[in-house]
């Protein structure tokens, strides 16, 4: 009897030891289940969570996503202004897919690229792909107002502290070769356009918010008086409080002129002379002399010249004229 007794309490223990056991897997795999399969992962920025995915790896996959939405650029030269890390998010996350996590992560963070740029008395202005495309940006700057000149004392040159380095910029200020010219040139954005029948060039500029010297600056070396039909004209697109050139380019060219040197009036007394007459002993004649004149022009403004070459050609003779003494 005892046995029978004994044999009922040991399988009453097995039981409850298996049932034990199966009480603990259970919570285990629970727990498992939240700890790496339940639960989403957090993009996190200062802290606080700007998104939710299914996986870290679709995390790591939303954040290259946002780095190759900038056209033109290179995910390997996009940098985050905020650091972004990953966390496994809460019970109550809701995922979204990558494509709508990258656009939250653009959003959310603010975004620089690594390029070339344009400093203009150590701000960045503008910035192009590589150092020689800034390089050539400048040569074309500078040359859109030193073609108009006939004969350059100098190569033109920038009135402001003008540099080139590569650094994190604003994915704003990034152009192509083309549009940075015209942006140093106009201030803003330009774009082409094409003279039509009855315009003049007043009427071009008042339609797009630009005063003649503006639309004369966008164009040098092009005579607005003579537009013809099919003519192609940079214009600007903003108004004119922001059409200021980010550049000033100085051009000196030197001009030669001749002019006439007046010649003096010498009087001469004469006592064989009443007082009051007057006779020419020797006609004068005017000299000549050829003058050199620098001239200084700030985006095709005249802003100053100066002589800095006299040469006398021919000496001017006085005239001579007899004044009389006589008294009557």
């Amino acid at each position: 009897m005892s046995e029978e007794i004994m044999r009922h309490l040991e399988r009453k223990l097995l039981f409850y030891r298996v049932l034990i056991i199966l009480v603990i897997l259970g919570h285990a795999c629970w727990w498992g289940y939240i700890l790496f399969i339940g639960k989403c992962y957090e993009l996190v920025v200062d802290g606080k969570a700007i998104v939710c995915v299914k996986s870290k790896a679709e995390a790591q996959q939303s954040i290259q996503a946002a780095k190759s939405s900038i056209p033109g650029v290179k995910p390997s030269e996009v940098e985050f202004v905020k650091t972004i890390t990953i966390r496994r998010g809460r019970n109550d996350c809701t995922p979204v897919d990558k494509k709508d996590a990258a656009q939250a992560i653009i959003s959310s963070v603010p975004i620089k690229v690594r390029k070339y740029a344009i400093l203009v008395n150590g701000k960045p202005a503008i910035a192009v792909d590589s150092e020689e495309s800034a390089a050539y940006v400048l040569a074309q700057v500078k040359m859109n107002y030193g073609k108009t000149a006939k004969n350059l004392l100098e190569e033109p040159s920038f009135k402001e502290n003008v540099s080139i380095r590569k650094m994190a910029v604003d994915p704003k200020i990034y152009k192509s070769e083309e549009d940075a010219i015209k942006f140093l040139l106009a201030g803003g954005s330009s774009s082409e356009y094409t003279v039509q029948a009855g315009d003049i060039a007043s009427k071009i500029a008042k339609r797009y918010h630009m005063t003649l010297e503006e639309l004369s600056r966008l164009n040098p070396g092009r005579n607005l008086d003579r537009l013809n039909i099919g003519d192609k004209l940079n214009v600007s697109e903003k108004p004119d409080e922001e059409q200021t050139p980010k550049l000033t380019v100085v051009v000196r060219n030197k001009r030669e002129q001749t002019e006439l040197i007046p010649f003096r009036t010498i009087l001469v007394p004469d006592s064989r002379f009443f007082e009051g007459k007057q006779f020419e002993l020797s006609p004068g004649r005017s000299g000549l002399r050829r003058i050199t004149i620098v001239e200084t022009w700030e985006n095709g403004k005249l802003v100053s010249k100066e002589i800095a070459e006299q040469v006398t050609l021919r000496k001017s003779i006085s005239r001579r004229v007899a004044i009389g003494t006589l008294k009557r």
